[in-house]
C-alpha cells in the first residue's frame, strides 16, 4: 500500500480527496491543510509521495516543493491545484514535481488521474533506485579489481575492458572496445599462447598462462591470465573473459632469488672445502672479510637503485636512512630528509592515522596503508607505504617502510568520482493520457498527451475506436474491452503492448472505471492511459546488468563470495566451489555463517563479518591484517581443514558502497597460498643455515 501525505488549505476537498484514493484500496492518505504543517509531518513520519495544491497561505505550494527537495530529492512529489497558468507548471517541473494536474471537472476521472499519477511516480522513482544500486554494485566490484578484466570474441574484437586494463595499456575504453585491440607478443612466446586458447574446450574451458608482452616503449613484462571459452547451448564458441595481472616484479624476484640462493649454494661450498684453511690462514679471513662488505655494498646499491621509495626510521620515527628514489618522489635530496620527523612531510589531517600505524608497529605488527606526503613544492603526494617494525632483543628500535607512488591512481580515482558527479540523467516524464468513452466504447474525449503517447492527434481520434494495441496483446484486451462493456466491470493497471501511429511500438498500463447514471446503467468509462515504456527498458537493463555482475564475479580466477549487510550469502563464484566442494546452489541465499562451514566446520565470522562490525576476537584468528583506505582488509589464516588438509589462506574483504556512499554488501576474495608459503620457508630456512655457518 502506498502511503500518501495530502497538502490543500481546503479541508473538504481533502477529505474527498482522501475518500477517493483510500476507496481504490491502494493508498493511505494523510491530510494537512497547510505546508508548514506537512513539513512538520515529515519529521515524524516518512510517505511515499506528496501531493500539494499550488495557491496556500504563508507558504504555497512551489516553495514547500523547494523545501522537501532540499531534504528529500527522491521523494515523488505531485503539484494538484486549479491554478494552471503556464508559467506555473514550468516553475513546477523546474524545481522537481513529478505531475501537475490541474483541477476541475468531474470529481470521479479527476482523482483516478491523480491516483494514476501517484502510482506512477512511486513505481518510476523506485525501478530508478534499483537500476542505480544494481549498477552501483555492478561498478564497485568490476572497477574496484586491480586484475585487468576483459572480454572479447573470437575474431579478437573486444566488447568488454575495466579500468585497470585501460590503464595499464595506456588506452581509452574507446580506443579497445569494439575494436579487435592486442598486444604484441614476443615471437617465441606467440606459439605458446596460441596453444593455450586452442586447448579451451567446452568440457575444459578454462586455463592460465603466464607469457610475455611488448609495451610501446619497447619494455618487456611478464603477465598472468586465466582465461574461460564461454560457448552458447549449442556448443559454439560465444566469446572469451580474460582476468590478468602484471607479474614482471615477481618474475624478476624469482631470478634474482634463484641467482642469489645459486651463488649462496656455490658459497657455501668454497666455505665448507675451505673451512680449516680460513681459521689458520688470516690473511684469508681478511679477504672474505672484504667480499663481504662488498656484497654488503651491492645490497646497499640495490635499495638505493630501487624503484620503490624506501626509507628507515629509529624508534622516534626520525629518518635516519633515505634512498634516492624516496628524496626524488618528495622533492628533496636525500641529505634533506635525514634527521627529520616523518610527521613533517605528512598532511596535518592524517596525523591520528599516523598515530595508529605507529602503535602498531611499536605492538610488532606490520602495516600497509596509504599516506599522503608533502613534497618540498608544497604539493601533495599519495604513497601506498609498506612498513615493517625493527626490534634489538625485543625493544623497538625503529622500523623500514617501502614507498609507492599511487598519485596517478588517486587522480583516476577522483576523476572517476568527478564524472560519476556529473553523471546525472534528469528522467522526464510523459503525463498519461486521459479518455472517456461511451457506452459502445467510442471517445468521446481524449487528452492532448495522446499524441506524445500513441501518435494520433485529439481531432483523429474523438469520436472513433482507434486500435492502438499490438497484435500481441489485442486478444486479451479486445476481451478485456467486451466485459467492461457488457459487465460494467473496472480495471486496474492493466498493463499492455502498444503501436503507435507510425508503426513503433510502445508499452503503457492502463486503468479503467466506469460511469453510472441514477439507475445503475453505464453511460460511460473513463480510461487511464500511462506510458511505461521507459520503466519496461529500464527493467531490461537492470536485468542484464544483474546478469554482467553475476557473470564477472563467478568467472574471477580468485574465490569469492559477496555478502548483504544481513549476512546472506548473494554471490558465490565457481572458484570457491573449486577451492571448498561447495555448490553455489547449495550457499547462495544462506544466512547464519553458513559460508564458515566449508572452511572452519563450524557456524562463526570470518574476515568479510569485520567489515560490518569490528571484532577483537575475529580478527585473532588471521595474522597482518592490514586496513587500506575505505575499510578494505587483507589478512592470512591458516586452516585446518580445507577438503581433507591444512592451508594457508589469503583473503582480501571490503565494502560495497551504493551511489550515496552506504555500504550495500560486502565481497571476500579468498587465495590457496600453501604451497607458496612452503617454498618461501623453505628457501629461508636454506638462507639461514647458509648465514649460521
Amino acid at each position: 500500500m502506498i502511503s500518501v501525505l495530502y497538502v490543500d488549505d481546503e479541508p473538504v476537498l481533502l477529505e474527498i480527496g482522501r475518500l477517493f484514493l483510500e476507496k481504490s484500496g491502494q493508498f493511505r492518505v494523510d491530510t494537512v491543510t497547510s505546508a508548514r504543517e506537512a513539513l512538520q509531518k515529515l519529521k515524524s513520519m516518512s510517505y511515499d509521495a506528496i501531493v500539494s495544491d499550488y495557491q496556500m497561505p504563508e507558504m504555497d505550494g512551489i516553495a514547500l516543493l523547494k523545501a522537501i527537495r532540499t531534504e528529500f530529492p527522491d521523494l515523488p512529489f505531485i503539484i494538484f491545484t486549479g491554478k494552471g497558468r503556464e508559467e506555473i507548471v514550468i516553475e513546477a517541473f523546474d524545481n522537481g514535481a513529478d505531475f501537475y494536474l490541474q483541477k476541475g471537472g468531474t470529481p470521479t476521472p479527476q482523482f483516478l488521474e491523480l491516483g494514476h499519477k501517484i502510482i506512477a511516480a512511486v513505481r518510476r522513482r523506485r525501478a530508478e533506485k534499483a537500476f542505480l544500486e544494481s549498477e552501483t554494485r555492478y561498478r564497485n566490484v568490476v572497477e574496484d579489481q586491480t586484475e585487468f578484466i576483459s572480454r572479447f570474441l573470437p575474431n579478437g574484437t573486444h566488447v568488454f575492458v575495466n579500468e585497470a586494463y585501460c590503464r595499464y595499456f595506456k588506452k581509452s575504453r574507446d580506443e579497445i572496445i569494439g575494436k579487435k585491440f592486442k598486444p604484441d607478443i614476443p615471437r617465441e612466446d606467440k606459439n605458446l599462447v596460441r596453444d593455450h586458447f586452442l586447448c579451451l574446450t567446452k568440457e575444459n574451458p578454462i586455463a592460465s598462462i603466464d607469457h610475455r608482452i611488448i609495451m610501446p616503449d619497447g619494455d618487456i613484462r611478464w603477465q598472468s591470465w586465466t582465461d574461460r571459452a564461454i560457448f552458447n547451448h549449442a556448443g559454439a564458441l560465444v566469446e572469451y573473459q580474460s582476468v590478468g595481472r602484471d607479474i614482471s616484479k615477481a618474475k624478476r624476484s624469482e631470478e634474482k632469488l634463484r641467482t642469489i640462493n645459486e651463488e649462496l649454494q656455490a658459497a657455501y661450498s668454497q666455505v665448507a672445502a675451505t673451512e680449516e684453511e680460513l681459521r689458520q690462514n688470516y690473511n684469508e679471513l681478511n679477504k672474505k672479510e672484504q667480499t663481504l662488505r662488498e656484497s654488503e655494498e651491492n645490497y646497499r646499491r640495490i635499495v638505493e637503485t630501487a624503484y620503490e621509495g624506501i626509507w628507515v626510521l629509529d624508534g622516534q620515527f626520525r629518518v635516519v636512512q633515505v634512498n634516492d628514489r624516496m628524496a626524488e618522489m618528495l622533492g628533496y635530496q636525500p641529505q634533506e630528509i635525514r634527521g627529520r620527523l616523518v610527521t613533517e612531510f605528512i598532511h596535518s589531517d592524517d596525523f591520528p592515522d599516523h598515530e595508529y600505524h605507529a602503535s602498531e608497529r611499536r605492538k610488532g605488527i606490520r602495516d600497509r596503508y596509504e599516506r599522503r606526503y608533502l613534497r618540498k613544492d608544497g604539493t601533495w603526494l599519495w604513497t601506498l607505504v609498506s612498513a615493517t617494525p625493527v626490534f634489538n632483543n625485543d625493544e623497538f628500535v625503529g622500523s623500514f617502510a617501502m614507498v609507492t607512488d599511487i598519485s596517478d591512481r588517486k587522480s583516476a580515482e577522483e576523476a572517476l568520482r568527478k564524472s560519476e558527479r556529473l553523471y546525472r540523467t534528469i528522467v522526464e516524464t510523459a503525463p498519461g493520457m486521459l479518455i472517456i468513452c461511451d457506452s459502445v466504447g467510442r471517445n468521446q474525449f481524449v487528452s492532448a498527451n495522446c499524441r506524445n503517447i500513441t501518435g494520433y492527434t485529439q481531432k483523429e481520434l474523438i469520436g472513433n475506436l482507434v486500435w492502438w494495441v499490438h497484435e500481441d496483446d489485442t486478444p486479451r484486451m479486445k476481451a478485456l474491452l467486451k466485459g467492461t462493456l457488457e459487465n460494467k466491470m473496472s480495471g486496474h493497471n492493466v498493463e499492455f503492448k502498444g503501436i503507435k501511429k507510425d508503426g513503433s511500438v510502445w508499452y503503457g498500463s492502463q486503468s479503467w472505471e466506469p460511469i453510472k447514471d441514477s439507475q445503475g446503467n453505464m453511460i460511460q468509462f473513463v480510461v487511464q492511459t500511462i506510458d511505461i515504456t521507459d520503466r519496461k527498458n529500464m527493467e531490461k537493463t537492470l536485468k542484464q546488468s544483474e546478469n554482467r555482475f553475476s557473470d564477472i564475479i563467478n568467472n574471477l580466477p580468485d574465490a569469492t563470495l559477496v555478502i548483504d549487510p544481513e549476512g546472506t550469502v548473494i554471490a558465490w563464484n565457481k572458484a570457491i566451489e573449486d577451492l571448498t566442494g561447495v555448490k553455489a546452489e547449495d550457499m547462495i541465499g544462506k544466512g547464519n555463517y553458513e559460508y564458515a562451514i566449508p572452511f572452519y566446520h563450524t557456524r562463526r565470522p570470518i574476515l568479510i563479518d569485520l567489515i560490518f562490525k569490528s571484532d577483537e576476537e575475529i580478527a585473532k584468528n588471521y595474522s597482518g591484517i592490514i586496513r587500506k583506505k575505505r575499510d578494505v582488509l587483507i589478512a592470512k589464516t591458516t586452516v585446518p581443514q580445507l577438503k581433507g588438509k591444512r592451508s594457508i589462506l589469503w583473503a582480501k574483504a571490503s565494502p560495497l558502497y551504493d551511489e550515496r556512499g552506504a555500504v550495500v554488501g560486502a565481497i571476500e576474495s579468498i587465495r590457496d597460498i600453501t604451497e607458496r608459503k612452503e617454498i618461501r620457508d623453505a628457501l629461508k630456512e636454506s638462507l639461514s643455515g647458509i648465514k649460521n655457518r
